[in-house]
């Protein structure tokens, strides 16, 4: 194991605790998590956040003509979230995702799927950290990067991708201050998933965000000091009361350097 695997592995801290049910969501309220086209966060709009002070929906399609990202346990909790959390649609396209698939692969099909990771925060996963990409990829991670960093921040020159299985999840944890900096940015890859974000000293307070193929989340502020984040589990995966079938899925992560 090479130097710079072992950094990686130390970059997160577990907090088992903050496991928790599902709750019937109620009503709808606008939150200030964004989604664009591409990567031109000039022409975000604005979608919908659920809490529990309204009437049951039984599908996300009734609740706007959009497809909301999130929803909540309640206001204060969505407040905070959605003003350090970004989502940006489809910021790469079908072909841009196979590149970046293609190269991934030529490393991670040599590994196998593990289960017992070494603070016990992912199972079902491989990963591994690459610095040197081709030229296509190459480009695809300096949109990433301007996207979700300011100019002149120092960044982790390793990207990091992880594997998840179709039955992986990533348990709650808040990466550690001494390994990241500021703000984790991730593409997710092949399958949607629901990241859940929940207030680290009151894990009542959560919210959960729909992550879907080709889309940019960048988490920063609160949202990443204060609140755990986690990838359900596929029997978990359900999203204002409609299940999103989970499969296997990769993500494309980068960080800026601790300060």
């Amino acid at each position: 194991m090479n130097t710079s695997t072992i950094l990686l592995r130390r970059c997160s801290r577990i907090s088992v605790n903050c496991l928790w049910t599902f709750s019937k969501l109620r009503g709808v309220r606008k939150s200030n998590i964004v989604t664009s086209s591409r990567t031109t966060l000039q022409n975000s709009a604005t979608v919908g956040c659920m809490h529990n002070v309204g009437r049951q929906f039984s599908s996300v399609a009734e609740t706007d003509s959009r497809l909301p990202l999130c929803e909540s346990s309640d206001k204060d909790a969505e407040d905070v979230v959605t003003k350090n959390f970004k989502v940006i649609q489809n910021f790469i396209n079908e072909e841009e995702e196979k590149s970046m698939l293609k190269e991934a692969e030529t490393y991670l099909k040599r590994l196998r799927y593990e289960y017992d990771h070494w603070d016990n925060a992912i199972h079902g996963y491989r990963e591994t950290e690459k610095s040197r990409w081709n030229d296509t990829n190459k480009a695809v991670l300096q949109r990433v990067r301007d996207a979700a960093f300011e100019p002149g921040v120092p960044q982790l020159v390793l990207v990091h991708v992880l594997d998840l299985a179709k039955d992986g999840y990533i348990k709650p944890h808040v990466d550690s201050v001494k390994f990241c900096g500021s703000t984790v940015t991730g593409l997710s890859l092949l399958s949607s998933s629901i990241m859940r974000l929940a207030n680290e000293k009151d894990p009542k307070q959560w919210v959960n965000i729909l992550l879907e193929p080709r889309s940019l989340y960048i988490m920063t502020g609160q949202a990443r000091y204060d609140f755990t984040h986690e990838i359900l589990k596929q029997e978990e995966s359900i999203f204002h009361g409609k299940v999103i079938p989970r499969d296997r899925r990769i993500s494309i992560m980068c960080r800026n350097e601790p300060t």
